[in-house]
């Protein structure tokens, strides 16, 4: 009983660290942000504006789930989405204003 007893604390404390491990490693590197959806644009343009190093695939699955899309990614002219913004996007953005204002 007592052996089981251990084998049972051990299986428990396997499970949590493997559960631990998966979080850190399936985290996203995105924030997000409300865009209002401009004449001609669409998911895939959205996602070369927003994606940064994350793949089409990965930002439009993301984008989906955001957006309670289950049946579609079609997005119309004046709609409010939520957009994933990967943080290279951001680190660029940044170096890009720093250089901007340094010239």
């Amino acid at each position: 009983m007592e052996q089981l007893k251990h084998f049972v604390l051990y299986v428990i404390k396997l499970t949590v660290l493997i559960c631990i491990i998966g979080f850190f490693l399936l985290k996203e590197d995105v924030s997000y942000m409300v865009h209002t959806v401009q004449h001609g644009e669409d998911v895939h343009a959205l996602s070369e504006q927003y994606r940064g190093t994350l793949s089409e695939e990965k930002w439009i699955a993301i984008f989906e789930r955001e957006n309670n899309m289950y049946f579609g990614t079609y997005v119309y002219r004046g709609q409010y989405v939520v957009v994933p913004v990967h943080d290279t996007v951001n680190l660029i953005d940044t170096i890009e204003r720093r250089l901007v204002s340094n010239s």
